[in-house]
């Protein structure tokens, strides 16, 4: 009986160094590792509901544009020479109408000659009815100088270069007579006449300012 009981003793002994045997022993303060592992859930991103209608697009916010700056040259709009200016010659053609001629400047830098016969209503002089016309350009050189091409339309009219000076209106002290705002290239002075002690009316020597343009 005695043997049974201490063999019976050292199976149990025998069985626990077993089970001491298949653990890693831990060191001393050393507390056993309690965290587990766990694999990173799968993920399913909502599904994008798109309207049943309208614009299927985005709609993106555009910065706000500006427009461009027109950048073309421009000629001064207050320039003197900006009227039309006619000129009334003196002599009388043989139906007893005058002739004479006119150059009208626009602010684009261009410019409109006619000529033919002059109609003078309410002090307003005008080509009526026009003989021929022609178009052309100008530039200012300063100093009240303008230079002035003009070519044929339609084969109609002279073709000209000319630089008129503007005159503004002044007193002329030696017939005391006033002459009118006008514009004089070398064309008019050359052919002002020798009048003597005749006062010579500037309506007949230089395009001068119409009264309406």
């Amino acid at each position: 009986m005695q043997l049974k009981t201490v063999f019976f003793f050292s199976l149990v002994t025998l069985g626990m160094l077993l089970a001491a045997g298949c653990t890693n022993p831990l060191s001393p303060g050393e507390t056993p590792n309690t965290s587990v592992t766990v694999p990173p859930a799968a993920t399913t991103a909502a599904p994008v509901v798109l309207p049943a209608t309208g614009n299927l697009t985005a709609a993106v916010t555009s910065p706000p544009t500006t427009a461009p700056v027109n950048t073309t040259r421009t000629l001064q709009a207050t320039d003197p020479i900006l009227h039309r200016w006619i000129r009334m010659l003196q002599d009388a053609d043989a139906n007893g109408r005058y002739q004479g001629y006119e150059l009208k400047f626009y602010a684009d830098g261009t410019i409109d000659y006619r000529s033919g016969s002059v109609t003078e209503v309410e002090s307003n002089l005008r080509i009526d009815p026009v003989e021929s016309e022609s178009t052309g350009t100008w530039t200012s050189r300063g100093d009240n100088k303008y230079l002035v091409k003009v070519w044929p339309v339609g084969n109609s009219g002279a073709q000209f270069i000319r630089e008129y000076t503007l005159v503004p209106e002044y007193l002329d002290k030696t017939y005391n007579i006033p002459q009118k705002e006008h514009i004089e290239s070398s064309y008019e002075l050359d052919a002002v006449p020798t009048y003597g002690n005749q006062a010579p009316n500037g309506r007949f020597l230089y395009p001068e300012r119409a009264k309406i343009d």
